[in-house]
């Protein structure tokens, strides 16, 4: 399959499997949108001689396009999958990416091997297992995204792939590994000395069924890590946790209502941290529509106007959910509840 979007105003070159919901979901020719992409182009603008980690990079769209928009920066994409690796290598050549460097294993927090399943329709969805063998073989049974078991792949700490040298010009750590970000954390700690930004999905399915924590225990650990955290909203927009109850309304808004959301994370002493706080000051309200003058707009037009800026942030977000794994695996869930609210 072969898509053309146009992401951060250029159009790109993407190929990838004919079954690959994520992919098909691409329009040739029209806007990719998409809050985190967009948060790390705007941290990385005129930033000379940085590099970009992307943990995680599947087909290479934020690979690509981020290489593109700054080719002063050095870009490290790192796949684990055996099956989508050859399909990253094509995109960035095609493209043109000289500026990247593509690495191929899974990255946590020790070194050897581990499984890892291919989500059959939607490999972007695909990730590493931890337990016993009849854990694994009972979840990939089960599993309602189509997921299958593969060989096993190796894993390294993100240390020891990394040049030491070059370490301390990362300035930003981009991480979606279905539920294992927190422990590609752990394998860091090194490159978390030289203060990047990090930006992080937060899934608590793929963080309880593929990395067997709790969810309450990963966003407690990133906050001690990090003392700026921001979940990343439509339009850019940071919200930041700061008080226990931040971090209890986050986990019953991700468990509940969004199942797939992104963290800002920074340290006191990032190079970025400024950009970090610009960005989230800037972000504080949301885009408004087009104004006309006050004699010609009656109240209620200027209330149409507004909730029609709020449908196109919820429309945003709605698809990118239904992008998800998360969205597919707890389809079962979202039935139950359906059939109880019936009763």
């Amino acid at each position: 399959m072969h898509r053309t979007p146009v992401v951060l105003g250029r159009r790109v070159e993407l190929d990838g499997g004919d079954t690959d919901e994520y992919l098909a979901a691409l329009v040739d020719g029209k806007p990719f949108e998409d809050s985190p992409l967009t948060i790390v182009d705007r941290l990385l603008a005129g930033v000379e001689d940085a590099t970009l980690v992307d943990v995680g990079a599947n087909l290479g769209v934020h690979a690509v396009a981020l290489a593109l928009a700054h080719p002063a920066c050095h870009v490290v994409a790192i796949e684990a999958n055996p099956k989508v690796l050859p399909w990253l290598r094509t995109n960035v050549t095609r493209n043109g990416c000289e500026n990247v460097e593509i690495v191929g294993c899974a990255v946590s927090d020790a070194e050897g091997e581990i499984e890892f399943f291919t989500n059959v329709n939607f490999p972007a969805g695909s990730g590493m297992l931890n337990g016993s063998a009849d854990e694994l073989a009972a979840v990939i049974k089960n599993h309602p995204s189509g997921a299958e078991l593969v060989e096993k792949v190796g894993m390294r700490r993100l240390d020891d792939i990394l040049d030491p040298n070059r370490q301390e010009n990362v300035r930003v750590l981009k991480i979606d590994v279905e539920g294992h970000d927190i422990r590609v954390l752990r394998g860091a700690p090194n490159l978390l000395a030289a203060h990047p930004v990090v930006v992080m999905e937060f899934a608590t399915l793929a963080i309880t069924l593929h990395a067997g924590m709790l969810p309450s225990d990963v966003i407690r650990e990133v906050r001690r890590q990090f003392e700026y955290v921001y979940v990343i909203g439509a339009y850019g927009h940071l919200r930041r946790i700061e008080s226990e109850t931040d971090v209890v309304d986050f986990l019953s808004e991700n468990a509940v209502r969004k199942p797939v959301q992104d963290l800002l994370c920074c340290s006191a002493e990032s190079p970025l941290l400024g950009r970090v706080q610009k960005l989230a000051a800037s972000g504080s309200e949301k885009p408004t529509a087009p104004s006309a003058t006050a004699s010609t707009v009656e109240p209620m037009g200027e209330n149409i106007l507004a909730l029609r800026a709020e449908l196109t942030a919820v429309q945003e977000e709605l698809v990118r959910v239904r992008q998800s794994v998360s969205w597919r695996v707890t389809r079962p869930l979202r039935a139950v509840r359906r059939r109880i609210g019936q009763h």
